[in-house]
């Protein structure tokens, strides 16, 4: 049977790489088996990394539908989506990472590194397929959580309140891997800052020279940017180097931030935090179900760019596996030029 699509461009963008693409528009057809509903008619057209996204809105309508039916029947579904790409992107990043970060890929087949590459793409495709379900949720001014929460606090808290009470209950306890860095980078500085000869060393000093001046510290700096280089690279890099980390200290100091304030002030934000949303719900009294949107509302906001950053993390680890495939792929070539064989012209 014959499919017509109305195909219409619904987006666009710009330095995106094709492959990345490629990888998220084609999760659509993991739909049927890993949620049980109709997929989404999405496509791109590429050229040199700017993307017009095109697709059929009614297949978009349907499959948003199917979803709104599978939440309104099981208001624990959105929980149970959110904790299955929490999953699959923490097993994602531990393999990307075995794979590509830690393995030895000059050893490995031609044939083994394209193994490699396609597991990518498919844990890759999965995390997204199961990720964007979310947003399609959200289609057409429809949002389980978001709907639900505004009802229940416009109903049980004065206008004056509202805005409070909705802080608060979209507000995550929990850090995003970003915060984790800032924190991170502020205990560094903290174990310094009382120096202030260190402090302006920081400021005046080229990074080689501090390296050679304050080795304990930059020891912990370069520690810092190999477990939080990956937080900026989203899917195309570059990873943040050491110099990256060392401007951020320099800010902190040109604006005159004491680190351990500052980590003070932000560990009292969390504690209040917690305080408050006790404080709120036993004001609010809420059903069972109003539970759930209460808890669940911050952590749909915290979850959304969690997924990302699990991608963004594998991302940079197959940043290596891309380099090594190039490189054989500009030997061949040069090999090839080299005794004027005909396929150099096709290369």
């Amino acid at each position: 049977m014959e499919h017509k699509y109305n195909l219409e461009v619904i987006a666009g963008d710009f330095n995106s790489p094709l492959s990345r693409n490629e990888i998220w528009t084609s999760a659509y057809f993991k739909f049927p088996s890993l949620l049980g509903i109709s997929r989404v008619v999405l496509g791109i057209a590429s050229h040199q990394d700017q993307i017009e996204y095109f697709g059929d809105l009614v297949s978009w309508q349907k499959c948003h539908d199917e979803l709104k039916n599978k939440v309104l029947a099981d208001y624990h579904y959105i929980e149970k989506l959110i904790e299955s790409f929490i999953d699959h992107g923490q097993k994602m990043n531990v393999w990307t990472e075995d794979n590509f970060l830690k393995a030895d890929l000059k050893f490995l087949s031609s044939k083994e590194l394209i193994v490699r590459l396609n597991k990518f793409v498919d844990l890759q495709s999965t995390e997204y397929a199961i990720g964007v379900a979310l947003v399609i949720l959200d289609f057409q001014g429809f949002s389980f959580v978001e709907n639900n929460l505004e009802k229940i606090l416009k109903s049980k808290v004065s206008k004056a309140e509202y805005a409070e009470y909705y802080r608060v209950f979209t507000q995550p306890v929990n850090n995003s891997f970003a915060q984790d860095q800032e924190e991170d980078l502020l205990s560094l500085t903290e174990k310094y800052y009382s120096n202030s000869q260190w402090q302006s060393n920081i400021k005046n000093k080229t990074k080689e020279e501090l390296r050679s001046i304050y080795p304990d510290f930059y020891q912990g700096l370069e520690n810092h940017t190999q477990k939080h280089g990956w937080i900026y690279y989203v899917y195309a890099g570059p990873a943040f180097t050491e110099q990256n980390f060392l401007d951020f200290i320099k800010d902190y100091l040109v604006r005159e931030i004491d680190p351990s304030k500052k980590l003070k002030e932000l560990d009292k934000r969390k504690k209040q935090l917690v305080v408050d949303k006790e404080k709120y719900l036993e004001i609010l009294n809420p059903t069972e179900f109003e539970k759930v949107i209460l808890d669940l509302a911050p952590r749909v906001v915290w979850a959304k760019p969690r997924r990302k950053d699990f991608q963004s993390k594998s991302y940079y680890h197959v940043e290596k596996l891309y380099k090594e495939i190039a490189k054989r792929f500009f030997c061949l070539w040069s090999k090839c030029a080299l005794v004027r064989l005909p396929c150099c012209k096709r290369v």
